[in-house]
């Protein structure tokens, strides 16, 4: 896991949640929005920077910005619905009505699916 430390930016015009990785490379997170709830539908660390710890990074950072701004999660996106799955500190965050088990059930039968 790399130990740099990265800003996370908030393009609210995008929709979008960023940190530069590398110069003009980022890795990020795209979300919509229904009103206190954000869509989390698309993350992305640029190939060449996987598998040194910036998704988990990254998700720590949305989350804790999403958490400071008020706003619930609706996980959409694989990654994002394991990566909450997997830390429970972060259920709290979900939409009133996604079962704080489901992302990672969801993520299971996609899984199920695709083979």
């Amino acid at each position: 896991m790399t130990s740099k430390v990265y800003p996370l930016e908030h393009d609210t015009v995008h929709k979008e949640y960023r940190m530069e990785v590398a110069p003009d490379t980022f890795a990020r997170v795209t979300y919509s929005q229904d009103e206190q709830v954000l869509h989390l539908n698309y993350s992305e660390v640029p190939q060449s920077m996987r598998g040194h710890g910036l998704g988990s990074m990254l998700m720590e950072k949305v989350l804790t910005t999403i958490q400071a701004e008020g706003y619930q999660i609706l996980p959409v996106c694989g990654f994002i619905r394991n990566y909450v799955a997997e830390h429970p500190e972060w259920h709290h965050l979900l939409a009133d009505g996604h079962e704080k088990g489901e992302p990672k059930l969801a993520l299971e039968s996609q899984r199920s699916v695709k083979r």
